[in-house]
């Protein structure tokens, strides 16, 4: 039987790797080690000194097309994430029930939309079930365009994905990078199957589908605005709303990989 390994301290251990180093390697680790913690303590301070940026507020559309998205999602149904599973009856009996929401979300999108922002502790708990609503909107536009497409109605069909991206790039106007994410997943979900329906559509109703694309890209909110919003919430912005807009967007990268 093999006797056991003495215990080692740990101390003892480390006074005995240096004195087996040489004391050149020593003194270049000990310099290392100091200009790591200098260059940290250095960066932080930086942080913290620097001068905060100036709000840029910027007010809020008056009507504002937000709002009816706000009224749709109250109204919608909240079945909407297996319309793709649907028949074409269940199809037709959902975009029925929710023919209100979308009455209320195309009225949104003929104003100029903003998502009205806030530096307050209880903004998330407010903002996040209408970000909820968002995307349950955004799947009934879709499911309307899956509808038209079995119906053999592709010009309907492509006006209801085009409808999904405009509607994703105006729901996040003007918001955090968190609506910007929501609104970039819900242009996917309008993305996808007007590529595919493209390849049914004439060459008159091709041309008219690009040149509304072309018009919602242009539209399209600078990516520097994102960031600068992000950027006045680290600085203004409670302590709590920050760290829980943090969690949210971490569980959102997590959530996509």
């Amino acid at each position: 039987m093999r006797p056991l390994p003495h215990r080692v301290d740990a101390a003892t251990l480390f006074v005995n790797l240096l004195d087996a180093m040489p004391a050149s390697r020593i003194r270049l680790g000990i310099i290392l080690l100091v200009l790591t913690y200098a260059s940290i303590a250095g960066l932080l301070c930086f942080l913290a000194l620097r001068p905060a940026p100036v709000l840029h507020s910027v007010p809020l559309p008056n009507p504002n097309g937000y709002d009816d998205f706000v009224k749709a999602g109250r109204v919608a149904s909240p079945s909407a994430a297996d319309f793709l599973s649907m028949s074409q009856n269940e199809l037709r009996e959902f975009v029925t029930q929710n023919s209100e929401a979308l009455k209320l979300v195309r009225s949104g999108l003929a104003k100029e939309c903003r998502v009205p922002i806030e530096f307050s502790t209880n903004y998330l708990n407010l903002h996040l079930p209408e970000l909820g609503s968002i995307k349950s909107l955004g799947r009934v536009l879709a499911a309307e365009g899956r509808l038209a497409e079995m119906e053999n109605r592709p010009r309907d069909a492509a006006q209801s994905y085009l409808d999904t991206v405009r509607f994703g790039q105006e729901s996040a106007r003007g918001g955090f990078l968190l609506d910007k994410l929501v609104g970039i997943a819900l242009e996917s979900i309008g993305l996808k199957p007007l590529e595919k329906l493209s390849q049914t559509l004439d060459a008159k109703q091709c041309r008219q589908t690009i040149q509304q694309l072309e018009i919602v890209e242009a539209k399209e909110e600078p990516a520097q605005e994102v960031f600068q919003k992000e950027e006045e919430l680290t600085h203004h912005a409670p302590l709590s709303q920050r760290l829980a807009a943090l969690g949210v967007r971490l569980r959102a990268g997590s959530g996509r990989r």
